[in-house]
């Protein structure tokens, strides 16, 4: 939809600006403009791969950690919720500026700490940072001192609890 607005805007501009005002060229290119368009979400359509979402079994809990970027600090946030997805805990704390993938990492191991001492049992853990899943689900040392810490704290306290990050 965008793209048609931009393409006809841009159209218009071409045609006050150089005087164009030809109504054969202005349907020649909206059928052009149609056929590519029609043509290209047949494109799209075939090549969008669907994302599988694991079930979450009726005992487990869904956790997400999430972060909000401030203009002098992060916000770090854990939601935890049940299978209907009723809101059984919500948790946010104020953090210092930092990478934001740096500021992911330390949001799942502080919302780690809270599910600890919550004794929360079977979950699944959300986060929307393939780098930070990939960090903590590797078993290969992460390069940043910073990120090694976080990282080898947090992939011991999902070795020890029946957690899976997602």
């Amino acid at each position: 939809m965008i793209l048609a607005m931009y393409t006809t805007w841009h159209f218009r501009n071409g045609c006050l600006f150089k005087g164009e005002n030809d109504i054969k060229k202005a349907i020649s290119f909206f059928e052009k403009f149609v056929e590519f368009s029609s043509s290209a979400e047949n494109i799209l359509i075939r090549n969008t791969k669907k994302e599988v979402i694991p079930v979450v079994p009726q005992y487990y809990l869904t956790i997400n950690t999430d972060i909000t970027i401030g203009i002098s600090c992060f916000i770090i946030v854990m939601t935890v919720r049940d299978r209907e997805g009723k809101l059984v805990y919500l948790a946010s704390e104020k953090v210092q500026n930092m990478e934001p993938n740096l500021a992911k990492l330390k949001a799942i191991g502080w919302a780690t700490s809270i599910a600890m001492d919550l004794k929360l049992g079977f979950s699944f853990w959300f986060c929307d940072s393939l780098s930070t899943i990939s960090t903590i689900n590797s078993e290969e040392e992460p390069c940043s001192w910073d990120t090694y810490l976080e990282a080898s704290t947090i992939r011991r306290r999902f070795r020890s609890n029946p957690w899976s990050m997602h």
